[in-house]
């Protein structure tokens, strides 16, 4: 999942839209163990991410986890 290149910004593609709502041992298998664990967030870094509007390539996602499901999936570069 780390060497793909995920989409960001609209449409049933984009990364938050395919992982919100999903268990924790999905994301485990899609992306191995978080780089960070912060307190519930799961941070993934050197992931290619594009925005859908720009092209930006963004390299860190985090995943906001409670009782093993996302929450919310955000993209930073």
């Amino acid at each position: 999942g780390r060497s793909l290149e995920w989409k960001t910004g609209v449409g049933p593609a984009s990364i938050e839209v395919l992982y919100r709502g999903k268990g924790v041992g999905i994301i485990r298998k899609a992306f191995g163990e978080p780089d960070e664990d912060q307190n519930g967030v799961w941070i993934y870094k050197g992931m290619k991410v594009a925005v859908a509007q720009t092209g930006q390539i963004m390299t860190t996602v985090r995943f906001t986890i409670s009782n093993d499901q996302v929450l919310s999936v955000s993209v930073e570069p």
